[in-house]
């Protein structure tokens, strides 16, 4: 869990002295997480490029709250996207941005932890130089001392460029 966190900044410092969009955002969505759907809230930092060809390229590190009735999960993501850029007419935004997802999860769940592969997809709606809205599909699969689970997240973001 250290090494992803520690790993999520890394990338988000590296990130930041790179020529690109950054953005801080806002994440709100639903977990399935052993038959049950429970509310997921997070916060986190993004960074993304495209080149000449529209070919988009990002990187996120995101923190997680997983609000459960008897106990809450706390999880850390950083996760490569790429896709392709496409720009809007003129009045309909900035630009909308189909990707792939894939990078490591960790959570901690009740005395337990783990750490998995996450994988996925999602759409960014830019809306100007400032504003962007998306949705992700994540999918991952968790083992907590024996108990596995295969987890699914939908979240619906929103992204403040700076």
């Amino acid at each position: 869990m250290k090494k992803i966190i520690l790993s999520c900044f890394v990338a988000a410092s590296l990130a930041s002295v790179v020529s690109a969009d950054k953005d801080f955002h806002l994440n709100v969505g639903q977990t399935d997480f052993i038959d049950k759907s429970n509310m997921t809230y997070g916060l986190g930092f993004g960074w993304g490029t495209s080149n000449k060809n529209f070919t988009y390229l990002g990187l996120d590190a995101d923190v997680d709250y997983i609000d459960m009735p008897t106990t809450d999960i706390v999880r850390i993501t950083g996760i490569a996207k790429l896709g392709y850029r496409f720009e809007m007419p003129k009045g309909f935004g900035d630009s909308i941005t189909p990707y792939g997802l894939a990078g490591a999860v960790g959570e901690k769940y009740e005395n337990d932890s783990s750490i998995s592969f996450v994988y996925g997809a999602g759409v960014n709606y830019k809306l100007n130089e400032a504003f962007g809205l998306a949705v992700n599909y994540k999918m991952a699969k968790m083992d907590y001392d024996g108990l596995d689970v295969d987890e699914t997240t939908t979240m619906a973001v929103i992204s403040y460029y700076y």
